[in-house]
């Protein structure tokens, strides 16, 4: 399943003269769920509880957008940010999710709005330097810790996915007891398939 494309031209940030455009086009997406709601739910149903904020190409559309978002360290619990390249829709199942995964980080509370802030000037800022390797980044936040997690297309890639694991140590200034994990999407999706499992 591709992506749609098709953006509410409301939720579009037009650049203005003088802005400065990035490298590529991103969204901003929200969800808010209970703690039922992920398990054993269909994809369309989970597609359609995945709620658009706004897409912006510029640095200045990015500050306009996030500045006007409540930060991770204050939002519900059950509460997930996300993310995307334009054109990438936040679940599994896009076709540019696929066959890719994601690499993850549990965070002691109240860490989550100065990491989610880092990892997304990251993003936006091609520091990682992968090309388009990076679809995009979640930060979810839960009960007892939150979870910080960077999704990729090609779970093959190990290259880049050292690339990325790196990198993120690195500007987050990681210390080295501070495990990252990863899961691969095509995994996820098999046990999605036979109806179990929670959609993380």
């Amino acid at each position: 399943m591709e992506g749609n494309k098709e953006i509410d031209p409301a939720c579009i940030m037009e650049p203005k003269p003088g802005e400065h455009k990035l490298q590529n086009k991103f969204c901003f997406w929200y969800m808010q769920r209970d703690q039922s709601e992920g398990r054993n739910m269909q994809v369309t149903e989970y597609e359609k509880s995945i709620k658009k904020i706004a897409q912006f190409e510029t640095i200045e559309g990015f500050w306009g957008v996030y500045n006007h978002l409540t930060k991770p360290n204050d939002i519900p619990t059950t509460t997930e940010f996300h993310l995307f390249r334009a054109g990438i829709k936040p679940i599994w199942e896009d076709r540019s999710n696929q066959h890719g995964g994601k690499i993850m980080i549990r965070l002691t509370k109240g860490l989550a709005s100065r990491y989610w802030e880092i990892v997304l000037l990251a993003i936006i800022g091609e520091q990682f330097a992968v090309g388009d390797e990076i679809c995009g980044a979640v930060m979810s936040v839960r009960a007892h810790e939150d979870i910080l997690a960077i999704w990729h297309r090609n779970a093959d890639n190990q290259v880049a996915l050292n690339k990325i694991r790196e990198t993120l140590r690195v500007i987050l200034d990681l210390p080295g007891f501070v495990r990252t994990e990863y899961k691969r999407h095509e995994k996820r999706l098999k046990v999605s398939s036979r109806g179990s499992g929670w959609r993380e």
